[in-house]
């Protein structure tokens, strides 16, 4: 049977919330990627001691970087 995470690869939804680890997972980003993307403004909301990001944010983050041709 197939791993069931990998049918979320890639999907970012804007109305969930996700922790960091689920959304560096689901897009497939490092550590160093996500500390980047957070340097240049990509909204991370402390609860407690975990962190989460807003899909919305998230989508609105990406749509607003650069596009590469």
């Amino acid at each position: 049977m197939a791993d069931k995470s990998q049918y979320f690869e890639g999907v970012i939804h804007a109305d969930a919330v996700y922790t960091l680890e689920e959304v560096k997972k689901r897009m497939r980003l490092g550590a160093a990627a996500l500390r980047t993307a957070r340097r240049h403004g990509l909204k991370v909301h402390r609860v407690g001691s975990r962190n989460y990001i807003i899909g919305k944010e998230f989508i609105d983050y990406i749509s607003q970087t650069e596009i590469v041709s």
